[in-house]
């Protein structure tokens, strides 16, 4: 009998609280999501050639984990507060007619275990397509074959993630259902949980209002100015006046909306008066929780912006130039290598890339140019005034580069050179290219050059930690009468053949090529590990961070929303002396839609001017964009962070606005039959 009664009354629970259960479910989804990242493709991809780098990640998804907890504890906490406060007077009448508190409390604690089982069971479904959809995509994207694709599957994240999310409710329940069970029944029949905040004055509310909004100029304007580097005090400045003002700006919200009223009254009709006081009660007298959904909302925002740009940019950044590259200078054994498989169509490209340096070079023309004609940081080409050392580059090794990645390729004369720098400054490609269209010049060993108006920055190599900041691709002729004793190349630079690429896969074939090199005992770098570097930056931050402001999106919707709906519960009998004085149970409806609409309205705006700003000074102050991604790239990615977040902001809105109808009309056939 008790257990048909948990499971009707956990039915009930989820069908009432709609908003509630399916927060818990994509609670589920994130925690899966979370703790099955190792078992992801591109994980395992990783392990193979970062396996470092991957071991420090997965100690770090432990104290995620637990963090993650500690916040949905106090979702559900909330939550089933707001659950229980309206079933008072059931649990009243269940001891009344005899029930014992033991079994009440039992009947709870069952409830509370049904609907987490409830919640796994349609959450780890779920979590498994998305992670399988992140492993197709992430594989798709780095070049791994279809046929390399298993199953993510993860056990132990399905175990942890039940233990996790069950034990956050039952600790929850066990708060709240040890409280009620040692209330007394008349207290819980009784029970009125409307408690009136009174209204501030104008000039009080008018005075937060302002000093609000006085912090948060200050906030956005200092963050932009100064926070260059992630300086601490600078950073706590910023925390410190942009929390103080969101707080203010809250409480003193309400006499805003006083303004409003009193200048609309007299040509007001119908419920309007109802439905502005409504909201400013709503706003004023829980300003400090509206507030820390606000930061919570930002916070959000500023993580899926980040993670989302990040991962994006690192992706589509790390472009091939190479596939291997030989450092050895013994190429006998790379030459009986190349006789054997390039037959066999999967070697397509094998040549020389020749460089020296020159440590008397005079670059006082580039210098001039750069500082006359553009705006880039003195501190990024004062290089030029203290030094005279230079890298040169041999034009057909680099011409042969641009070929096999389908580029233009350089036409020089014997007195021209092209600058060269690493793509970790390529943001700066056009500055350099406005500012040699001047034509400056450089002196090496007696010889002038003229820079090209045209920069080029791909990698010269496979290893990524090799780069050259500053050089100067030359004519072979010149090269070699400049530099007689670099006879022997840098480096050989290997290209597989692009039709067994698309055939195999591109991680495949460089780990086939990889085990063919290993082998020659060749010194060599291949394309691998960089990549491997990149992917692992790129998951670290970019899947962590978007895990975070994910799980503070749905934690500070869920306040707002149930936030709304306890204080449209708390007020039943106001709406039920509408109903009294004529009021149909439309314009109930109406009041409310318009309720819900203003009170997501005002707290999303001011999250959302926080976010903007937030946002410029990530990319524009103190964090440098990645090589090869342009600004306006960065603000495309951050409007469909943005869009994303707009969107599960009318989810949330619509959920609450079906709710708060279904209240409404509850009441109104009780108030009908009474």
């Amino acid at each position: 009998m008790l257990f048909k009664q948990i499971r009707r009354n956990a039915l009930r629970s989820r069908r009432d609280n709609t908003l509630f259960f399916g927060s818990l479910i994509a609670a589920v989804i994130s925690f899966y999501t979370l703790l099955s990242i190792r078992s992801l493709d591109v994980m395992r991809f990783l392990e193979t050639i970062e396996s470092d780098a991957v071991r420090k990640l997965m100690t770090l998804i432990p104290f995620v984990y637990v963090i993650s907890l500690f916040f949905v504890f106090f979702l559900v906490y909330f939550a089933y507060r707001y659950q229980l406060d309206g079933r008072s007077k059931e649990f009243g009448m269940y001891m009344m007619l005899g029930m014992k508190r033991s079994k009440l409390f039992s009947m709870l604690m069952g409830e509370t275990f049904f609907n987490s089982i409830v919640s796994v069971i349609i959450g780890i479904p779920l979590a498994l397509l998305l992670t399988e959809l992140i492993s197709l995509i992430t594989a798709r994207t780095i070049g791994l074959s279809a046929a390399s694709h298993h199953v993510s599957f993860s056990l132990p994240a399905v175990i942890l993630t039940a233990i996790g999310f069950a034990a956050v409710q039952l600790i929850s329940m066990l708060f709240l259902s040890a409280k009620i069970t040692r209330s007394e029944p008349a207290k819980l029949i009784s029970h009125q949980k409307h408690q009136q905040q009174k209204l501030m004055s104008v000039k009080r509310g008018t005075t937060y209002l302002i000093s609000g909004i006085f912090l948060l100029v200050f906030c956005y304007a200092f963050a932009i100015l100064k926070m260059r580097t992630l300086d601490s005090r600078v950073f706590m400045t910023v925390v410190i006046t942009g929390t103080a003002g969101t707080f203010l700006l809250m409480r003193g919200l309400g006499s805003l909306i006083g303004y409003i009223i009193n200048n609309k009254r007299s040509s007001a009709s119908g419920l309007y008066i109802f439905t502005f006081r409504q909201i400013q009660e709503n706003i004023t007298s829980k300003n400090c929780v509206l507030a820390v959904s606000s930061l919570l909302i930002l916070i959000a925002v500023s993580c899926l912006t980040f993670g989302i740009s990040t991962a994006v940019s690192y992706s589509n950044i790390y472009y091939r130039t190479v596939d291997a590259s030989v450092l050895d200078t013994d190429t006998e054994k790379l030459d009986n290598l190349l006789d054997t498989d390039t037959k066999t169509g999967f070697i397509s490209e094998c040549y020389p890339v020749y460089l020296s340096n020159d440590d008397s070079v005079d670059l006082n023309d580039i210098y001039r140019c750069l500082n006359e004609f553009t705006d880039i940081d003195e501190d990024r080409y004062s290089y030029y005034k203290d030094t005279g050392y230079a890298y040169f580059i041999s034009l057909s090794g680099f011409n042969q580069i641009l070929k096999t990645n389908d580029k233009p390729q350089i036409t020089l004369n014997n007195d021209q050179a092209a600058f060269y720098t690493s793509d970790i400054f390529s943001n700066d490609t056009k500055k350099y290219e406005e500012a040699f269209g001047h034509k400056p010049v450089i002196k090496a060993q007696g010889k002038s050059f003229e820079l090209i108006d045209k920069v080029y920055n791909e990698n010269i190599c496979a290893d990524r930690a090799i780069t050259l900041i500053d050089s100067f691709i030359i004519t072979d002729e010149q090269f070699s009468i400049m530099f007689p004793e670099a006879a022997t190349p840098f480096c050989c630079n290997i290209r597989l053949d692009d039709d067994y690429i698309n055939k195999n896969g591109l991680m495949p074939s460089i780990l086939k090529l990889d085990d063919m090199l290993s082998v020659t005992g060749l010194e060599y770098e291949t394309y691998l590990k960089g990549i491997g570097r990149n992917l692992f930056y790129s998951i670290a931050s970019g899947y962590i961070t978007i895990y975070i402001g994910l799980m503070f999106l749905i934690i500070a919707n869920t306040f707002i929303g149930l936030k709304f709906l306890m204080q449209q519960r708390d007020d039943r009998h106001r709406y039920l002396t509408l109903l009294t004085l004529g009021a149909d149970t439309g314009s109930l409806l109406k009041s409310s839609d318009k309720q819900i609409n203003l009170f997501f309205t005002l707290i999303l705006s001011i999250s959302g001017v926080s976010c903007i700003f937030a946002v410029i000074t990530m990319y524009v102050s103190f964090l440098n964009l990645p090589a090869g991604v342009s600004f306006s790239k960065i603000l495309c990615i951050c409007a469909a962070a943005f869009i994303f977040t707009a969107a599960a902001e009318l989810i949330y809105l619509n959920i609450v606005k079906m709710i708060s109808r279904r209240q409404l009309k509850t009441l109104s056939l009780s108030g009908k039959e009474a």
